[in-house]
């Protein structure tokens, strides 16, 4: 079963709680529980994929965002991910925290998918070729400021598209390592 069915699930068995899954050095929250912990801690979230929202919450900073929900008045479950091909739903998500007082219901926050930067980028590159693409990233880069120097002179275009793929390949990386796809 795909990580965010086993979330979807463990989110309908819990519809009162927010959802935290242990993956890696990160606890990930997605979907609506990503949208009510980008609105109380005033995190960034990105997309899991185009319509689903994820955030991580790496593990240092736990104990912090579980007081923040709880201060704020929010149920949460926390569980840990165990890897293993023969285990069961129920043996590879074990919960490890549950604050059951909370005042605030787990109201369900419209994702704007539409507007969304994620879904707009990922919708405009499924119809560019590799050239058109690699321009557009060094739009992206420039647009951002994301421009590296190297004493006081900045780097080539060549250089910079070969930066930005790294980082999409590093980002791809990432989010496997994370969903527990591969080991490093």
């Amino acid at each position: 079963m795909k990580f965010e069915n086993v979330v979807e699930k463990l989110q309908n068995e819990n519809l009162e709680y927010v959802i935290l899954i242990k993956c890696g050095v990160f606890y990930q929250a997605i979907g609506n529980d990503a949208l009510i912990l980008e609105r109380e801690l005033n995190v960034f979230k990105i997309c899991f994929k185009t319509g689903i929202c994820k955030i991580g919450i790496p593990k240092e900073k736990l104990e912090a965002t579980l007081q923040i929900l709880k201060n704020k008045g929010y149920k949460y479950i926390v569980y840990q991910y165990i890897k293993g091909d023969n285990l069961s739903i129920e043996e590879k998500y074990i919960e490890i925290k549950r604050n059951d007082i909370g005042k605030n219901n787990k109201e369900i926050l419209k994702k704007d998918c539409e507007n969304c930067k994620y879904n707009k980028r990922i919708q405009k590159r499924q119809n560019m070729n590799k050239e058109e693409y690699e321009q557009e990233k060094i739009k992206e880069f420039e647009n951002n400021n994301i421009v590296t120097t190297i004493e006081t002179n900045k780097i080539s275009k060549a250089e910079q598209i070969h930066a930005l793929l790294i980082k999409d390949f590093i980002d791809k990386l990432l989010d496997k390592y994370i969903k527990g796809e591969i080991k490093l």
